[in-house]
């Protein structure tokens, strides 16, 4: 295994990383795990994050270990995703957060910053209005990956806390796309993504350094029904977002 290309997929939770990502590993040049590091304590997630993109999977938390070192080793670019949280338990500031903390952002900005060959892959949802709907849809409904939102009736989005996960998502954005002074940086838009995954793809591609592959995936919408039919409080929802633009 000669890997020629490292990278880190970034972002918060329900932008979309995991489509990204399984578009990403259907290319024959390309390994890419999931989250390594979500179930590591405090102290060994920076360890994990090193080991994994050095290739030793020997050392990654089980079930990851076992997964990768059973895949071919015949690829040349290797990454994972490590996600943030848009917690709306802050005071004063989102950095001023127990879950930015316990997730180590400050040291995994540090960490990457001092490996300026680390590929980033910053993913952002533009649409705030689906985002902050699929959070909470996702949490009434126990859906939070490639499956469909079971829901028959509606969710009351509390504003307070919407508001607060709206400024921390916001705040994380900016964090993470300071990342571009110093690191080779793309953000990927998922909703311009999904609108032309071919064009998406082949993007991905030039900037790990692969040839062209046609995607191998397809989108599948994790909620048929309009917004206003789901979200009791839709009118309020949509003017919280409106008044943080």
């Amino acid at each position: 295994m000669q890997i020629k290309t490292r990278f880190l997929i970034v972002g918060t939770q329900r932008t979309g990383s995991t489509f990204v990502a399984s578009t990403l590993s259907g290319h024959s040049d390309i390994t890419c795990g999931y989250e390594w590091t979500r179930t590591v304590s405090f102290f060994k997630k920076i360890q994990v994050l090193s080991n994994g993109l050095q290739g030793q999977f020997e050392k990654l938390p089980p079930p990851h270990s076992e997964y990768m070192l059973a895949l071919e080793s015949n690829y040349s670019a290797l990454g994972f995703r490590y996600l943030f949280s848009s917690s709306p338990f802050w005071v004063v500031d989102p950095s001023f957060s127990l879950s930015r903390y316990n997730e180590r952002l400050s040291a995994v900005i540090e960490f990457i910053i001092a490996r300026p060959d680390i590929h980033i892959i910053h993913v952002v949802r533009d649409n705030d209005l689906d985002w902050i709907a699929s959070m909470y849809l996702a949490k009434y409904t126990g859906a939070y990956i490639n499956k469909s939102y079971d829901l028959k009736g509606a969710v009351n989005i509390p504003i307070s806390s919407a508001k607060r996960r709206l400024i921390a998502k916001q705040s994380l954005t900016q964090e993470l796309r300071k990342l571009s002074q110093n690191n080779p940086y793309l953000e990927v838009s998922y909703e311009d993504f999904v609108s032309n995954i071919d064009a998406g793809y082949q993007n991905l591609c030039k900037f790990l350094h692969v040839g062209n592959e046609l995607p191998l995936v397809s989108t599948k919408k994790q909620q048929k029904r309009d917004l206003s039919q789901v979200i009791m409080n839709y009118r309020d929802v949509d003017r919280l977002v409106q008044s943080l633009r």
